[in-house]
């Protein structure tokens, strides 16, 4: 089973839907969510989902609004974790900081995907 990691993204307090929808995508793999912030309230929603690991973040606050500086901590947090993969939404936000993550860890980015196969590592 592959370790995958998903960047979850919230809105006043709630874990957003196509962050679970992520998630199911990913069912059959060893899950890690990663939350900027505090995780903790998120905990039944995400295990319900699949996640094997719940992951928060925590960063100053004035630092969670500087794209660069949530980007070397979500690489170094697929390095620590050693993920295999690493999916998020098509948001504006999930697109800024996934291609900032793969330039980082010189990996390649798969964007804007409609079905993914992560055992056979398709998209």
């Amino acid at each position: 089973m592959a370790r995958t990691g998903i960047l979850i993204e919230t809105e006043h307090g709630v874990v957003k839907e196509t962050s679970l929808a992520v998630m199911t995508a990913a069912s059959g793999q060893e899950i890690y969510a990663l939350v900027m912030g505090d995780a903790s309230c998120f905990k039944d929603k995400l295990a319900e989902y699949g996640a094997a690991h719940i992951v928060g973040i925590k960063v100053k606050e004035d630092a969670t609004a500087a794209p660069d500086f949530q980007a070397q901590i979500l690489a170094d947090a697929v390095k620590q974790y050693q993920l295999e993969a690493f999916l998020g939404t098509a948001s504006a936000t999930g697109k800024d900081l996934f291609a900032r993550v793969a330039a980082i860890l010189d990996e390649p980015l798969v964007s804007d995907c409609l079905g993914v196969d992560l055992d056979k590592k398709t998209a």
